[in-house]
């Protein structure tokens, strides 16, 4: 990442984007990518907000590592719901359970495969579907 003043001001310029929210979780930001997390912009450099936020609070991450949600909120950057973790292991712990961390994904019966490969949690498309409908079309009450 980077060393001296520079990382002084990106902790600084860091800090001064954290929406601390009252359940425990830290928001970098209000805007996220399509796969929801936040990234950082500082000094000409790019990267995951998550990744910035174990780097300034915890420390270093090893190379070749992934940093993992604990809480399961790809946007949060709070320190204490971050890890790293080897890339086989993120991987791991994906597939063992759904994005909500309510459905066991290691059983067949609650997950499709899509056509990219991916795993989809059925009861939690369904439940999304569902909320979707009784909004309305587009899923903001407009038809």
């Amino acid at each position: 990442m980077t060393s001296g003043k520079r990382v002084l001001d990106l902790e600084e310029h860091f800090r001064s984007r954290l929406i601390i929210q009252p359940s425990g979780h830290w928001r970098y930001g209000t805007r996220v990518n399509n796969k929801g997390y936040a990234c950082v912009c500082h000094a000409g450099d790019r990267e995951y907000a998550h990744r910035v936020s174990h780097h300034l609070f915890i420390g270093p991450i090893p190379p070749g590592y992934d940093v993992d949600h604990l809480c399961g909120l790809t946007w949060c950057v709070n320190p204490m719901h971050l890890e790293a973790i080897t890339h086989s292991e993120n991987i791991r712990r994906a597939y063992r359970e759904c994005g909500a961390k309510l459905h066991d994904m290691t059983n067949p019966a609650n997950y499709y495969v899509r056509s990219n490969g991916g795993r989809m949690c059925r009861p939690c498309n369904e439940r999304r579907n569902r909320a979707r409908l009784s909004k309305g079309k587009d899923g903001n009450g407009r038809q």
